[in-house]
């Protein structure tokens, strides 16, 4: 989602009739008066937040695919939203082959699924579904889904939503540092670190360490892949 000409997004702020904003988000359906999104807001730093929300069209509104005018949309695909008085005035149409170019903000896994969440380097927030047949490419080597870290750079190559192939870049680094704040979250914690002056913030995957021996002012070591914690040592 984008915000205002100084790209902020104030939720809770009543938008008028001169204010707009565009939305990026997956169609999960529509009929003749609105349309049904799922978009992701970025409530802080790796924290995240999917929501779903029915948005009515405007009179005289617009759909718009290959600098064409249609006439229906197919649930699942990825849309634009110009949004006016919180109506629909435009809906495009994205490309059903995308490469978007951005980092890894979030990871999901499970029996049955695969995804990340990637902000590009145009300010996107998307999810993108990983299948057995996505190739992925870290530091010029194969590796599995569970080796993508949060932070890691990549250009990747999706079909309707689903990457194709991902090339990730991912740097490791040891680092000393302060801890300032510590934000705990059921899977996930957000640890912000003062290095040399300054305040730096890294993601922890909460089965990795036990985030409680942990306390604000505690000298600590870190092992990092990109922005992602993988060993603590305290000083």
């Amino acid at each position: 989602m984008f915000g205002d000409l100084s790209g902020n997004f104030n939720p809770n702020s009543f938008i008028s009739k001169f204010d707009a904003i565009k939305i990026f988000a997956r169609l999960n359906g529509y009929n003749q008066d609105s349309l049904t999104i799922s978009f992701i807001l970025l409530n802080e730093e790796f924290h995240c937040q999917l929501k779903t929300e029915t948005i009515p069209f405007a009179k005289e509104f617009k759909i718009i695919k290959d600098n064409a005018y249609y006439d229906e949309i197919l649930v699942d695909e990825i849309v634009s939203l110009n949004i006016l008085n919180n109506m629909i005035y435009q809906v495009y149409i994205e490309d059903k082959n995308s490469i978007f170019i951005g980092n890894i903000i979030k990871k999901f896994q499970n029996d049955n699924t695969n995804q990340i969440t990637i902000k590009t380097i145009d300010n996107k927030l998307i999810n993108i579904d990983i299948t057995e047949n996505t190739k992925i490419n870290q530091n010029n080597f194969n590796i599995p889904f569970e080796k993508l870290n949060i932070g890691d750079k990549i250009t990747i190559s999706t079909e309707f939503n689903k990457a194709l192939n991902i090339d990730a870049t991912s740097q490791f680094k040891n680092i000393n540092g302060i801890i300032k704040s510590i934000k705990i979250y059921e899977d996930f914690s957000i640890i912000s670190l003062l290095e040399k002056n300054k305040i730096n913030t890294y993601y922890l995957n909460n089965e990795t360490f036990d985030i409680y021996l942990l306390k604000v002012l505690d000298s600590i070591n870190l092992e990092v892949y990109s922005r992602e914690i993988k060993n603590i040592q305290k000083n």
